[in-house]
């Protein structure tokens, strides 16, 4: 089971994109990652606005080669 499971529909911290899935942290503070299929980035505005941002992260250009 994955840290994250229990967070489905929350939004966590994006800290970065690694090789194999997003890098973020755990509520407790560990840094941990994110599956590219169970996440879509975006953008928390100061308004309270959410803005996918799925169609703008590239993932494989991101990818070491």
């Amino acid at each position: 089971m994955l840290w994250y499971s229990d967070m489905v529909g929350c939004m966590v911290p994006f800290e970065g994109i690694w090789a194999e899935a997003y890098h973020s942290r755990e509520p407790a503070g560990f840094t941990n990652i994110v599956h590219f299929g169970d996440a879509v980035p975006a953008l928390y505005t100061r308004t309270g606005k959410v803005i996918p941002l799925s169609s703008q992260v590239n993932k494989k250009s991101a990818r070491p080669a």
